[in-house]
């Protein structure tokens, strides 16, 4: 499950921005569960960490979580497997 807004660290959640209305230069970590309506949907919204290159599409914070071994990484921080 992803973060949700209300669980973000303070001054984070207020960058959220709804996820069809994001920047190409504002970070995409989602911020929802598959529970959450689609247009409810929002995504970090904090500048990338390279809003040049494509590739990067997170900021520096969500960058450093999406490249750690899982091992490092808590319960509520790990991809799902969806089958």
């Amino acid at each position: 499950m992803c973060a949700q807004v209300d669980e973000l660290p303070a001054g984070r959640a207020a960058n959220a921005v709804p996820f069809i209305e994001r920047q190409d230069a504002e970070c995409a970590w989602p911020l929802w569960d598959d529970a959450t309506p689609m247009d409810e949907r929002k995504v970090c919204g904090a500048r990338r960490a390279d809003p040049d290159d494509d590739r990067r599409p997170y900021c520096v914070g969500h960058e450093r979580i999406a490249h750690r071994p899982p091992e490092t990484l808590d319960a509520t921080m790990r991809p799902r497997v969806v089958r």
